[in-house]
């Protein structure tokens, strides 16, 4: 079977939009059945954001099912040169890799949001320096897989070359 890089890149795009669709919709099951249960223990922020996370997680599954064929054109353009296929190859798993990243990162943000606004409504009541810590580490640590998403997906220069340095260097 022929398949070009560009299909390759769609398949494996298309195949992560159909897990990440699945546990959006494992998501939904688990976290709207008990949304009725803490109604009145949760702040609105929190139950909003409880929510949003699996409407997010759906959303980027449908996303890259539907949308895989014009975001491939967007990061694989017309005329880029494939030399190597090693190099390609590798090319095209760090740009799955970095759609992972990007798929696993938002609803994570969003979940660390609604953890923070929950912290900040009880942290008048009680003592929540420690949870602030936690939740300012988990942020940050999520807004770097974040931009390392972002930089495989659309970029990953470093690591290419990394990978597969010039010929002269060797």
């Amino acid at each position: 079977m022929d398949m070009s890089y560009r299909g390759w890149l769609s398949v494996g795009l298309k195949i992560l939009g159909a897990a990440t669709l699945v546990k959006g919709i494992e998501q939904a099951v688990m976290q709207w059945s008990s949304l009725a249960d803490v109604q009145g223990m949760a702040s609105p922020w929190m139950l909003i954001c409880a929510a949003l996370v699996p409407l997010i997680t759906v959303g980027a599954g449908v996303y890259l099912l539907l949308g895989a064929r014009n975001l491939v054109i967007k990061l694989w353009p017309d005329g880029e040169d494939e030399l190597a296929s090693e190099k390609a190859v590798f090319t095209i798993a760090m740009k799955i890799m970095g759609m992972v990243l990007v798929v696993q990162a938002l609803p994570e943000i969003v979940r660390l949001i609604s953890n923070g606004l929950y912290i900040y409504s009880v942290g008048s009541v009680w003592d929540t320096s420690m949870q602030h810590s936690f939740i300012y580490e988990q942020l940050l640590a999520t807004l770097l897989k974040l931009l390392l998403g972002g930089y495989l997906l659309f970029k990953g220069a470093w690591l290419q070359r990394a990978a597969f340095p010039a010929e002269n260097e060797r």
